[in-house]
């Protein structure tokens, strides 16, 4: 046998034995980098951005869902309500300021008993079965649902898509008056959506319990498009809508090849959310650029955590005011000053300082409220709480002990202290400019710290000095020792 044909024997043999090895080790790499970029999606990518997306939009719905609840238990709607519905500016307003306030969209009370649908401009329509617009509020009254979602264009924005979170609003026996609630405009959730979608890649919508689609990049497919119409998702939509328990991650096929999916359950919207990926794009490019985009992932990653870092500082910022403020006039409110007391006794008595407590009460505000009505009434509580907070010390803390009654808690300040601060304050009030040139006047009753004193103690104290001073004439003080 000659050397070439040995040569050429060989060249032969070696390519058969490494090509088919190289086509099979490529193959087997090819397949393992394909489960582990699947592995990678359904355990950590999708749900990353799922997760992101969640917590963004629940942290940007919590305050809107509170809002409306809390709409729904307010005594003024409560009694604007059974009292007939009479003065339309007082719901006016206060639908304005509630919107104003929590920078909403669109605020709303719709009556059981006149029917007509009140907006922050005023009487927005009279609503009725036949208008098809106005089959939400009869789904909501008939479903006996406490609270429900709805998207719909808001006629009162010129048809803005609008997400409206509706409560039902009831008074102490029950009896069932009507719907409030509030609306955010539904571009605010579908932009985040198509921002994440290109800085991402994945597609991602929210779908009903239904299945129906109810945020998307693509307004066209918004309560249009349903996951049972959908390719290839129509085959696992039920198993996808029954996983109100948490997330769900699977795949399914279409045409082009297969999608990995996951989904979350939002239990406060009965919605879920759904960040998909076509599991072929990821291995194109995956195949081009893979040390490219394990770095993009770590960099994603970073942000990710940072921004939902921030974002929980913020909502835990948000909750901590709502918990310990009055919502009217920016005053602590009474669950906090108990609180704040029980510490400065404790503190005035460790460390031997004097503390004063006022209690004051706002003269003749009933006849205020009855004369101008309770939007001036509540206006005169905010430029009080505003005057008087301005001209206390940093030390000083003043809150809404209840209707228009206010504690102030006096750390550092003794009798003689304290009796120059109540005359001090009486002038101001007087001095005071006030909306509809109401000549406001207040009752001061004060007390300082005994050592024996507790909360209640030192607070009934107070209470007693504040009835010495409005059995007597008002409009001054009066200071009470335990000798008293």
């Amino acid at each position: 046998m000659s050397k070439l044909l040995m040569k050429k024997r060989m060249f032969s043999i070696v390519i058969i034995l490494l090509f088919p090895s190289f086509l099979f080790v490529s193959l087997l790499n090819y397949y393992v980098q394909r489960d582990a970029i699947k592995d990678e999606l359904i355990n950590s990518s999708l749900p990353l951005v799922r997760d992101y997306i969640y917590d963004h939009i629940s942290d940007n719905l919590e305050g809107p869902i509170l809002t409306s609840r809390l709409m729904a238990r307010d005594t003024f709607l409560v009694n604007w309500a059974i009292a007939g519905e009479l003065d339309i500016s007082e719901i006016q307003n206060y639908l304005r300021t509630i919107k104003t306030d929590h920078d909403l969209s669109s605020t709303f009370f719709v009556s059981a008993m006149t029917n007509q649908y009140y907006s922050y401009e005023g009487v927005h329509k009279t609503i009725s079965e036949g208008d098809p617009h106005d089959t939400w509020y009869y789904d909501f009254v008939n479903s006996g649902n406490a609270i429900a979602f709805d998207v719909d264009s808001d006629e009162v924005l010129n048809g803005t898509l609008t997400i409206f979170i509706n409560v039902r609003v009831v008074d102490d026996q029950g009896t069932f008056l009507g719907v409030t609630g509030v609306g955010i405009e539904m571009t605010d959730i579908s932009s985040l959506l198509a921002e994440t979608q290109v800085v991402y890649g994945r597609d991602i919508f929210m779908i009903d319990s239904a299945g129906l689609i109810q945020a998307h990049s693509d307004f066209s497919k918004i309560e249009k498009t349903s996951i049972y119409d959908m390719e290839g998702l129509q085959n696992i939509a039920a198993t996808l809508l029954s996983s109100i328990e948490g997330t769900i991650s699977d795949e399914y096929v279409v045409q082009r090849g297969t999608v990995i999916f996951t989904a979350k359950y939002l239990e406060n919207i009965d919605w879920f959310i759904v960040v998909q990926q076509d599991l072929e794009n990821s291995l194109r490019l995956a195949r081009k650029n893979l040390l490219i985009s394990i770095l993009i992932g770590v960099t994603v990653s970073i942000i990710i955590t940072l921004l939902s870092m921030a974002i929980l500082k913020t909502y835990q910022k948000e909750v901590t005011k709502l918990t310990i403020t009055d919502h009217l006039t920016g005053a602590f409110n009474r669950l906090y000053i108990e609180s704040i007391l029980l510490q400065e006794i404790g503190r005035g008595k460790r460390y031997k300082y004097p503390l004063a407590i006022f209690m004051i009460d706002l003269d003749q505000f009933k006849e205020i409220n009855d004369s101008f009505g309770h939007d001036v009434g509540d206006t005169i509580l905010k430029q009080f709480v505003t005057l008087f907070k301005d001209h206390l010390r940093q030390t000083d803390i003043f809150a809404r002990w209840g209707g228009d009654e206010f504690i102030a808690v006096l750390p550092h300040t003794n009798r003689q202290e304290a009796r120059l601060l109540a005359n001090r304050c009486l002038k101001l009030v007087r001095a005071a400019n006030y909306s509809n040139n109401i000549a406001l006047r207040i009752s001061i009753g004060a007390t300082t710290i005994l050592e024996t004193d507790t909360p209640q103690s030192l607070v009934n104290r107070a209470d007693e000095a504040l009835y010495y001073v409005k059995k007597h004439g008002k409009n001054s003080y009066h200071f009470l020792s335990i000798s008293e």
